[in-house]
């Protein structure tokens, strides 16, 4: 595999949020969302990370350990907020483990 380990890492992400079942994982949790923000104290989503990676100016990840962070975060958020037996919850356990794999086979952290 060729590209350092930002290349490596947009391709997973990107890849991830590209999946059906993450399209509700792609964008900010709307405001009007009673109570999200009371329980959830770093609010992510997957197009913020896209965004953060994009943007090599602002130098938002400094490494590819800081977005893994942040991707879990949106998994996180989801399964602290929804209860276990939502779809949304389901989703976020399934899309943990699709990044997990992304994230071993992007060898991101090899290539850093």
């Amino acid at each position: 595999k060729g590209g350092g380990w930002r290349e490596r890492i947009s391709k997973a992400v990107n890849d991830l949020k590209s999946l059906r079942i993450a399209q509700p994982f792609n964008y900010k949790v709307p405001d009007m969302i009673a109570g999200y923000r009371a329980i959830v104290d770093f609010p992510m989503d997957l197009g913020a990370v896209g965004r953060g990676l994009a943007d090599r100016r602002r130098q938002q990840y400094l490494n590819p350990f800081e977005v893994d962070r942040d991707v879990r975060q949106v998994f996180h958020n989801c399964q602290l907020f929804n209860r276990p037996n939502s779809a949304l919850y389901k989703a976020s356990e399934e899309l943990k483990q699709i990044w997990d794999q992304y994230w071993m086979e992007s060898e991101a952290e090899t290539a850093y």
